[in-house]
């Protein structure tokens, strides 16, 4: 188990996460926020108990995404508002400060599902150019072509 653990998304709009290890119990503290047109509102505010094998199932995902290789931060300084995060981890040799500003680390996709499942909550974000959902690489035939439609076609 970690000595120290803290994880945090926020976004310029939209839904904002927060996760931090309270005690060598393995409880943590998190908190969802979602911002609306009359501000950010408190969505859940939890405390919840992490297992010994759930910590050393996020370990184990913590090494295979080498977030030790993570640098100290990542900004894209084209963008002004957007989404910011934040890790510090204190975990045997591991000491990461890691923090962003609309820029993140190659796997931090699945450093946010590792924490999801932590937590069993969600906590996660979408970035400039995350599609909502899984696109598909069908093509559309051309007009005149003669061939049955595609079978896949998106939703909007």
């Amino acid at each position: 188990m970690p000595r120290e653990f803290a994880a945090s998304i926020s976004g310029f709009e939209g839904d904002s996460y927060k996760v931090e290890l309270l005690d060598a119990s393995g409880l943590v503290h998190y908190v969802a926020s979602h911002y609306a047109d009359d501000g950010w509102r408190v969505v859940s505010d939890e405390k919840l108990l992490v297992s010994r094998a759930d910590w050393d199932t996020f370990w184990l995902a913590l090494q295979k995404d080498k977030i030790d290789g993570w640098k100290a931060f990542y900004i894209d300084e084209g963008t002004k508002d957007g989404i910011h995060w934040g890790v510090k981890i204190h975990w045997d040799s591991l000491k990461l400060d890691s923090s962003g500003s609309n820029a993140f680390p190659d796997t931090f996709s699945d450093f946010e599902t590792a924490v999801a499942c932590l937590v069993g909550k969600k906590f996660t974000s979408i970035r400039p150019n995350q599609a909502l959902e899984p696109t598909t690489t069908a093509v559309t035939p051309r007009a005149d072509a003669r061939v049955a439609p595609a079978v896949v076609v998106a939703h909007l």
